[in-house]
């Protein structure tokens, strides 16, 4: 790898890898998922060490360029995690709907037990009018 291209993913690293620390640091990002962004981060310095065996593999597989090989690891790679965000994201919209419905109900239960409660306070019809009025 020439050395532009090795210094140019070295700051890429850099940049990256220190905004995922900052962001889990902040608790702008879940440790689980720190960790998985960090391990995405970390694939750069591995394909700057790693290079000749890219060449290697990228030969074996059948690409004349490994950027082309790099390419569709780095294709798949965020293919899988778009789709582990869409499993979560749907079990959480699973789980948002089921609490909005929980709460609908509870809010129907208290205003029952409201209506209830309301007649038993006043007996004798001498019941304050809503909004203050006499």
């Amino acid at each position: 790898m020439p050395v532009k291209q090795a210094l140019v993913l070295a700051a890429v690293f850099v940049v990256l890898f220190g905004w995922v620390l900052r962001m889990a640091f902040r608790n702008r990002l879940r440790e689980s998922h720190a960790v998985l962004w960090i391990g995405v981060s970390l694939a750069i310095p591995a394909s700057i060490l790693l290079y000749p065996v890219l060449v290697k593999v990228s030969g074996l597989v059948g690409f004349i360029a490994p950027v082309n090989f790099s390419f569709l690891m780095a294709f798949i790679a965020l293919f899988v995690i778009c789709l582990h965000f869409s499993a979560l994201s749907s079990e959480l919209e699973r789980a948002i709907k089921n609490s909005a419905q929980k709460i609908a109900l509870l809010e129907e239960e208290v205003r029952r037990l409201r209506e209830r409660e309301e007649p038993a306070e006043s007996p004798g019809g001498d019941r304050e009018p809503e909004g203050g009025e006499r």
